[in-house]
């Protein structure tokens, strides 16, 4: 339900929900999720996608292959259309050479699993169990927020998939990396995005607002401000697929939690697929539900204390 109450100009939307939240745009774009009803403990036990634990859930085996796909670019023995698909659904940047990397919200480790063995690899995560999963791999996880993240090490890249829209403070998250990045390192963000078509098109009903831990969905602009703020530069930014067309479709139609929703599911993420075709003519308008950025530390940038 689209809001116009002038006094409340900001108030994008009130959510359909039992109980209501509202979606509110801020001056750079960046849309905030109030009235939360996430606790730092329910965000603790996130396990949405904890692949060992919803094995067989047609959204976490997806998210588990996106993964694999996110990881082929440090590998120079990925097949090539491996590489290919992986520009599609999981984004990033030309590198095949590094010393270290710190995965942030990494789940049971299955980005770090498949990166080459001779990188130094460390992952933080939230929810217990998914971090004693993937030290059973043999992967050195903390289980922590990032901002209660204790090491002595600074890494050439932090990598943060679909983390930083649920941190309660967006600007702690950015300050910690700062303190933990080396001179010249990468950060790469994903993150849910503010400018897609599909929130455009669908407003209420879009599906990156629905998750009771979402609390930030930023856009292009906000998410380089905001990084800037903190001794970073913005080297690249792009917009890809992510099945939020699909699920808003069915929000729009009642129903999302139809259990033929997810039968059908994979079928659906195929047939909408041909969407990126837009983007491609005109990648400002048509921009994709996920949003992908790279930035680099200044080397003469001091870390935020």
């Amino acid at each position: 339900m689209i809001i116009r109450d002038q006094r409340r100009r900001n108030i994008l939307y009130v959510l359909d929900e039992k109980k209501p939240r509202r979606a509110s745009i801020q001056k750079d774009g960046s849309i905030i999720i109030s009235k939360k009803t996430a606790s730092p403990v329910d965000i603790k036990k996130y396990d949405r996608f904890v692949t060992e634990k919803n094995n067989g859930n047609i959204l976490t085996s997806l998210k588990k292959f996106t993964s694999y796909l996110g990881a082929s670019y440090y590998s120079k023995s990925s097949p090539l259309w491996i590489k290919a698909l992986s520009h599609i659904l999981a984004p990033g940047p030309n590198i095949v050479t590094g010393k270290s990397i710190l995965d942030v919200g990494c789940s049971t480790g299955v980005f770090l699993e498949k990166l080459p063995d001779r990188w130094i690899k460390r992952g933080v995560e939230v929810n217990t169990e998914a971090c004693k999963i993937g030290r059973k791999k043999g992967l050195e996880i903390q289980n922590s927020t990032l901002e209660e993240y204790a090491t002595a090490d600074k890494f050439d890249i932090i990598r943060a998939s679909h983390v930083i829209e649920h941190t309660p403070n967006a600007h702690k998250f950015v300050k910690k990396i700062s303190t933990l990045s080396k001179p010249s390192a990468l950060i790469l963000i994903y993150t849910p995005n503010a400018d897609s078509f599909s929130r455009k098109i669908f407003g209420s009903d879009w599906e990156g607002f629905y998750d009771d831990t979402h609390f930030t969905i930023f856009n292009n602009k906000s998410l380089k401000e905001l990084f800037r703020k903190y001794g970073f530069s913005l080297v690249s930014s792009d917009s890809y697929y992510m099945g939020y067309m699909i699920s808003s479709v069915f929000r729009f139609m009642g129903l999302r939690d139809n259990r033929f929703f997810y039968k059908i599911y994979p079928v659906l993420y195929l047939l909408f697929l041909p969407t990126i075709l837009l983007h491609l003519l005109s990648p400002s308008f048509f921009q994709g539900g996920g949003l992908f950025m790279v930035f680099k530390r200044n080397k003469k940038a001091e870390p935020k204390e």
